[in-house]
This record gives C-alpha cells, sequence and structure tokens, in this order.
C-alpha cells in the first residue's frame, strides 16, 4: 500500500484547497452515516452534527459543530436497507471523485 505525503506547504483548514469539505456535506456524501454506522453506533453512540438549514428541508447548510449522543447501552441500528444503501453509494461517489481528481 502507498501513502500519499501533503506538500510542505499544505494548508490543514484552507478552504481553497481543492480537498476541503465543510462538515454540513458530511450528511449528503455519506461520510456522517459511515462514521456513525463503523465508530458510534455499534457502541450506543452517534454522532449528530449541530448547524443552520432551512427551515422544514432537513437539511444541514453550516455547521457549527456537533455532539454524541447516546448514553453507550446498547447498539443503535439503521431501520431502513434503502438509507444504508443510499449513503453507502455516497460514499464510495465520493472516493471516486476523489480518486479520479488526484489522478
Amino acid at each position: 500500500m502507498t501513502h500519499s505525503t501533503l506538500p510542505e506547504d499544505f494548508a490543514y483548514g484552507d478552504p481553497s484547497t481543492p480537498e476541503s469539505f465543510d462538515f454540513s456535506e458530511w450528511g449528503e456524501n455519506g461520510l456522517l452515516w459511515l462514521i456513525n454506522s463503523t465508530v458510534f453506533w455499534p457502541r450506543g453512540f452517534s454522532l449528530a452534527l449541530l448547524g443552520y438549514g432551512k427551515k422544514g428541508t432537513g437539511a444541514l447548510q453550516e455547521s457549527i459543530g456537533y455532539t454524541i449522543a447516546g448514553d453507550g447501552s446498547e447498539q443503535i441500528t439503521v431501520s431502513s436497507k434503502a438509507v444504508s444503501e443510499k449513503r453507502s453509494a455516497a460514499v464510495e461517489k465520493l472516493f471516486a471523485d476523489l480518486r479520479r481528481a488526484a489522478a
């Protein structure tokens, strides 16, 4: 396995870099689902992004932070296979797009 190294002048957190994303995109691109389904839900917790959105849409437009919900007493499961499949496809698309951009 090869690893990419970042240039010395890479600006961490610099929104002008092409690899920069806003946390508000995590729901759409599937990263929130991936992190929750592999790290938090099996342990009885859930990562939830906090922010501002357009009322009634359920879409996060500006992220201002996060919270970790749950008490760790039992695993959290996703009730919809369709939701899991949609989020998994979104994550795979994101990774494919990143690979294309890096090529």
